[in-house]
């Protein structure tokens, strides 16, 4: 009966182990600066600066990074993206 109910939470265990995702990926964002473009007084694009860090135990083959930046009477959008963060 004990190798029965051994065998049966063994096989709990990996079904459990098979469907859950331990390895999700995870990261740090951080906009380090932005600057915005202005000349014949008039502004113009904004450019924004931004480090990505994994802090997950997964490469990040691929991400996307959405910004919208609101001004007096609109909302600009924008997206970067990147290839391979290697954790750390």
């Amino acid at each position: 009966m004990k190798q029965n109910l051994s065998l049966g939470l063994i096989m709990c265990l990996i079904l459990l182990l098979t469907t859950c995702n331990l390895f999700q990926p995870e990261a740090e964002f951080t906009i380090t600066s932005w600057n915005q473009d202005y000349s014949s007084g008039f502004w113009g694009d904004v450019f924004i600066y931004y480090d990505i860090t994994n802090t997950g135990s997964v490469d990040i083959d691929y991400y996307t990074v959405n910004f919208d930046v609101a001004v007096v009477d609109f909302v600009f959008s924008a997206f970067s993206y990147g290839l391979s963060v290697s954790p750390g």
